[in-house]
């Protein structure tokens, strides 16, 4: 019987640090996108000349 509690509160365990890797997955892509799109709109504002 403690052997089965053992194997839900793992499996639970499990579900919990999938769940909380896919949020930092995402929460690091939207950070990247914002940093993508302000750098764009920097570029944008002012025009750069390479020439």
């Amino acid at each position: 019987m403690k052997t089965e509690g053992l194997r839900i509160g793992v499996k639970r365990l499990e579900e919990m640090v999938f769940s909380y890797d896919e949020i930092a997955k995402e929460q690091q892509r939207q950070t990247y996108e914002d940093l993508s799109k302000e750098a764009n709109n920097y570029l944008r504002r002012y025009e750069f000349n390479w020439e």
